[in-house]
């Protein structure tokens, strides 16, 4: 059995359960900026399952996280090698109304504000739920520089969908 074959049933065993997964490898800025058909741009077979067959087919199935991603080709040919894009996300409204977050953060390339890397400085993608469930706030910030960073891809709020039997 795959992998897929095993989170698939864990996902359908708990159906009262929402669910939040995490790959290595899912989007990528490019994916956020430019897609033309609305969706993830996944690099592997294996992640496009991710997206079809576990979000797709599992209303408890709520987010979908990843890292990893540096540069992108665009579509023009051009490599978008930016070290203060290293972050995404977008939000899917699946057939049955229950909206799929994902979010790619990948920290290890950022720069500080003298252009240095320093592999991520700390950085973390925080979410806080809300007590009602109806929220979640996604923040941006570093224990080891003691700082937040701010801008839409680093600090937004994201609406819950409310689980469907």
């Amino acid at each position: 059995k795959s992998v897929m074959d095993w989170a698939e049933k864990v996902i359908k065993n708990h159906p009262d359960h929402r669910v939040f997964i995490t790959v290595h490898e899912y989007m990528t800025e490019e994916s956020r900026l430019l897609s033309k058909d609305g969706r993830p741009d996944p690099k592997g077979k294996d992640v496009v399952g991710v997206f079809e067959r576990l979000a797709k087919l599992n209303p408890n199935v709520e987010f979908i996280t990843c890292g990893h991603v540096k540069a992108v080709k665009k579509s023009d040919g051009k490599i978008i090698d930016d070290a203060d894009i290293a972050t995404g996300h977008r939000s899917d409204e699946m057939e049955d109304g229950v909206t799929v977050h994902q979010m790619l953060f990948n920290a290890q390339w950022l720069k500080n504000d003298k252009g240095q890397a320093n592999g991520g400085d700390g950085w973390l993608l925080l979410l806080e739920f809300s007590a009602d469930n109806k929220l979640v706030k996604v923040k941006t910030y570093s224990p080891y520089l003691d700082l937040w960073r701010t801008g839409s891809e680093y600090e937004y709020n994201l609406q819950r969908s409310t689980i469907k039997k």
